[in-house]
Order: structure tokens, then C-alpha cells, then sequence
């Protein structure tokens, strides 16, 4: 699959795990990804990311849960890049 729908099932797992603690609550959504970033603030994407997203909207809707999206730099994100990508030696 394509890297925005992994990065958005990423978003969409964390509100399924976390959603009785998100309930009723304001969540902001870091990511360095420009393109689940975009996705997150319209509330729509292209492709198969709009899947983990319609869901996400829907989980939000569905439990009184506002969220706003913040785009970080790759570059300011190093420790989340080095663990998707398994580079522990590098911590």
C-alpha cells in the first residue's frame, strides 16, 4: 500500500486504541507528512487513504471528538522516522 494510507491507518489506529480517552476531547494530530496533513484538514484525500479517513471522521463524529492536523518537518521528527523505519541502532 501506499505510504499516505499507512500513514493515515497510523491515525486511524490511534483513535481506535485511544478512543475512550479521545471522547469528548480536542486531539491534535501531528504528522510529517504533507499529504495526511492536507488530508486531515479537509477532511478528504485521493486514494486509498480517504479509506482510514472516512473512518476517522466518522469515530470523531460519532464520540464528540474535534481534531486538528499540524504538519512537522521531517527533519524535527527524527526519533518517530528512525522507529517507523526500525533504525534503533540510531537512537
Amino acid at each position: 500500500k501506499h505510504i499516505n494510507y499507512k500513514e493515515m491507518l497510523a491515525v486511524l489506529t490511534a483513535f481506535r486504541l485511544w478512543l475512550s480517552k479521545f471522547s469528548c476531547k480536542h486531539i491534535a494530530v501531528h504528522t510529517d507528512n504533507t499529504a495526511v496533513y492536507h488530508g486531515l484538514h479537509k477532511r478528504s484525500i485521493r486514494g486509498p487513504a480517504m479509506d482510514p479517513l472516512r473512518e476517522i471522521t466518522l469515530l470523531a463524529a460519532l464520540h464528540d471528538i474535534t481534531f486538528t492536523a499540524h504538519w512537522i518537518p521531517t527533519k524535527d521528527n527524527l526519533l518517530a522516522d528512525l522507529l517507523s523505519r526500525r533504525q534503533f541502532a540510531k537512537i
